[in-house]
């Protein structure tokens, strides 16, 4: 809903993907850390538990960036828009990010592994395993009614008063219209300990309970 009103201030329109993610992780910055892992929760089946307690393990801002990076395939460039990062420092946390997640991966190791094989193809393993885990779990998606309640919004003439409190409070912008980043407040509790993900019965999905 910011992002309509907030659209002028982007200054390259092809970079609106990253700005909407921003745009995003700012409000949750506003309202505050998720006290609990999103995969640490989320119901599962046998095959997807090594995945699930691989994810639930990670610090919060290393899934952030193996998210960005393979879910959802952004340049490092524009991850480090949405992070507020130098460009060279967001690739180098983006490896290793990556290859913390490939360590945590001890029950999907590859059993064809050479050991032989060169830095960058061993690299390039690594990525394949922790992009396979991605796609096996996949976080449940918005409640029903969210988006057309989004949609409506951001379009209808009598909310126009709402969509502008929502984008005043994603200010200030960048030069490149990007939200300030927020550093994270001194003092505020640490990601609590995972907990172990949940199997799901015959196959079917429990509910997932909100992240905050």
């Amino acid at each position: 809903m910011a992002g309509v009103v907030l659209s002028a201030e982007l200054a390259d329109d092809s970079d609106r993907g990253p700005w909407l993610y921003a745009l995003v992780r700012s409000a949750c910055q506003r309202r505050g850390l998720a006290l609990t892992c999103p995969y640490a929760r989320l119901a599962t089946v046998p095959a997807e538990e090594p995945a699930a307690r691989m994810f639930s393990r990670l610090p919060s801002s290393h899934r952030e960036l193996v998210e960005l990076n393979l879910r959802h395939a952004l340049p490092v460039s524009a991850i480090a828009r949405i992070l507020g990062l130098d460009t060279q420092l967001c690739a180098e946390l983006s490896r290793s990010a990556i290859r913390r997640a490939a360590d945590g991966l001890a029950d999907l190791d590859r059993s064809d592994a050479d050991p032989h094989e060169s830095p960058s193809a061993a690299w390039r393993a690594r990525v394949q395993e922790v992009s396979f885990a991605l796609a096996l779990l996949r976080p449940p998606g918005p409640p029903p009614g969210l988006r057309d309640q989004v949609v409506r919004t951001c379009v209808d003439p009598d909310h126009a008063q709402a969509r502008e409190r929502i984008a005043a409070k994603a200010r200030p912008l960048t030069s490149d219209g990007y939200p300030v980043h927020r550093a994270r407040l001194g003092g505020a509790p640490e990601e609590p300990a995972p907990e172990p993900p949940r199997r799901r019965s015959n196959g079917c999905p429990a509910r997932c309970p909100g992240t905050g």
